[in-house]
């Protein structure tokens, strides 16, 4: 079965985190392993997928992903809807996935909310979650979910 990932907001740390085989993620957790925010690192990397990566691997939807080098493969996998802020290499991105600056209020204080102009608004695909990390409906306003595990609000 897949690493899968889901609606997640994952900020880079300079230091390995193995997951599963294969897979090395870079991530610090902060939050029940779903939010994840460190300061900034040159040379980080967000999701690293190596020695025979695919989509039987790894599954990524909803992600917002934030690294040096945000993504890393060996072989194609299941990606999605996706934000990578920093180097995609070996990858190629897929449907409504971008590399963009994903926006946030202010990442170094640990706050990974979207900003409206935020690319993450309305990227996602529905999942069956029904709330987001705070606890907010999902979706709150717009046609789809937001990328990144936190959906906009206008307010708050």
């Amino acid at each position: 079965m897949p690493t899968t990932s889901s609606s997640r907001t994952l900020q880079e740390r300079p230091s390995a985190s193995p997951v599963a085989p294969g897979i090395d993620t870079d991530l610090c957790a902060a939050r029940a392993s779903q939010h994840n925010g460190c300061p900034d690192g040159k040379g980080s990397k967000g999701v690293v997928c190596y020695a025979g990566c695919g989509p039987d691997i790894l599954r990524l939807r909803n992600d917002v992903v934030a690294a040096w080098h945000a993504l890393e493969a060996d072989a194609p996998l299941d990606e999605a809807h996706d934000i990578f802020s920093g180097g995609v290499t070996g990858v190629r991105l897929r449907r409504g996935s971008i590399v963009a600056d994903p926006r946030f209020r202010n990442p170094r204080a640990g706050d990974f909310r979207l900003l409206p102009s935020s690319p993450a608004v309305d990227r996602g695909v529905r999942l069956g979650y029904t709330r987001d990390l705070s606890g907010t409906r999902l979706p709150l306003a717009g046609k789809a979910p937001d990328a990144g595990c936190y959906e906009f609000r206008s307010s708050g």
